[in-house]
């Protein structure tokens, strides 16, 4: 959720539609995502607030997706979105929606968006795909839902990368840590405590425990 919000913000968008799956998954997503909004417009009092207004629909409903859609489409947002020209300029606004969900949702989000004008040639786009979207659902697509689908950017999570500068000052101030070792164990468990030379494992680091199961835990 927080990780949406920061693109959101860092695009200069003022207001996020997130369309998601009724599950346990799709529930959790959104909520993340309204969470992460809440706190960055506390922390950003005097900056333009990022509303974000959520949308869900049955997993097994066809239907309930064309009212989600439907809904969407009547928020005041979307309906001030696209692109019009005064005195020679244009100024543009984006239709910002994050879709959460899976399957047959997906084809049948985009064909919906697609037939409700929601998603549309003449008005700027940003689609984001939750993680549940798979490569096989984006190339089930086809026709109008297919053209929509051009341009859509999937969320998904990656371990520790050298080109990500937390993960690049997690790793570096490692060793330093070692003075924290005692201090740690003090609130761990019996079988949870760090040996002596755990900070001074350089192997450590560079295996994929570290930059994989150690990344998202930290």
């Amino acid at each position: 959720g927080a990780a949406v919000v920061e693109l959101w913000v860092e695009l200069n968008l003022t207001y996020g539609a997130v369309l998601y799956v009724s599950d346990a998954y799709g529930i959790g997503y959104a909520e993340a995502v309204l969470v992460a909004a809440e706190e960055h417009n506390l922390k950003n009092t005097t900056e333009a607030q990022l509303v974000v207004k959520t949308f869900p629909f049955d997993a097994e409903s066809d239907e309930q997706i064309q009212r989600a859609v439907e809904s969407l489409k009547q928020w005041e947002p979307t309906n001030n979105t696209g692109c019009a020209s005064e005195e020679g300029r244009y100024g543009c606004s984006v239709n910002n929606i994050l879709f959460v969900g899976f399957d047959q949702q997906v084809e049948a989000f985009y064909e919906k968006a697609v037939k409700q004008g929601v998603l549309v040639e003449t008005v700027p786009a940003l689609v984001l795909l939750s993680d549940g979207v798979s490569i096989i659902d984006l190339e089930r697509l086809t026709g109008v839902a297919r053209n929509a689908a051009n341009g859509a950017a999937r969320i998904l999570a990656v371990g520790g990368q050298n080109s990500n500068p937390l993960w690049r000052n997690f790793t570096s101030g490692w060793s330093a840590r070692a003075k924290y070792r005692d201090a740690i164990n003090e609130l761990l468990p019996l079988e949870w405590q760090l040996p002596a030379d755990f900070f001074n494992d350089d192997a450590l680091m560079a295996s994929s425990l570290a930059s994989d199961a150690a990344a998202y835990a930290y």
